[in-house]
């Protein structure tokens, strides 16, 4: 029996959705622009050299974007947060982070909170290993603030996307 047309279009949805918001760095959207600028300049002259260039440009993008996927993936993360804080004082919050990765290692991973600035970094963690991380903030107000979204993000490894 043919799968329905509706979980047909869901798993095409899916495809095009990635899993990871990517973010240009200045440096990215410079060189992005200038392989812009270089494609434009190649179609107009036909020269092969600018070609090349473009497709050298295009394929360090694409191994830029592919790395940083790479050093996401099959990273866990495990918050414990502080039992009890004083408003206006530092606080921090804790992040077991473990790569469940066989043999790649992750590099420059930042953790941290949706909606609060603080951050956690992690500068290697090898296959398979485990570390604790901490972010130091303050909340200035008194309540609940809940943490609701870890998030993961790295620059890894050109520094062209976050």
């Amino acid at each position: 029996m043919p799968a329905p047309f509706w979980s047909t279009a869901d798993s095409i949805r899916r495809w095009f959705k990635p899993p990871r918001r990517l973010r240009f760095s200045r440096a990215g959207w410079m060189f992005s622009g200038g392989a812009l600028l270089l494609g434009v300049a190649a179609i107009g002259t036909g020269n092969n050299l600018l070609f090349l260039l473009l497709g050298a440009m295009l394929g360090f993008i694409t191994l830029s974007g592919w790395l940083s996927e790479q050093m996401l993936r099959r990273v866990e993360v495990r918050r414990r947060p502080p039992r009890g804080i004083t408003a206006g004082e530092p606080a921090r919050v804790s992040y077991e982070v473990k790569n469940g990765k066989r043999r790649l290692p992750s590099f420059a991973v930042e953790i941290g909170e949706a909606g609060w600035p603080a951050r956690a970094w992690v500068a290697a963690l090898e296959p398979g290993a485990a570390t604790v991380a901490r972010a130091e903030g303050r909340w200035e107000w008194r309540g609940v603030y809940p943490l609701a979204t870890v998030t993961l993000a790295t620059s890894f490894p050109f520094g062209l996307f976050r």
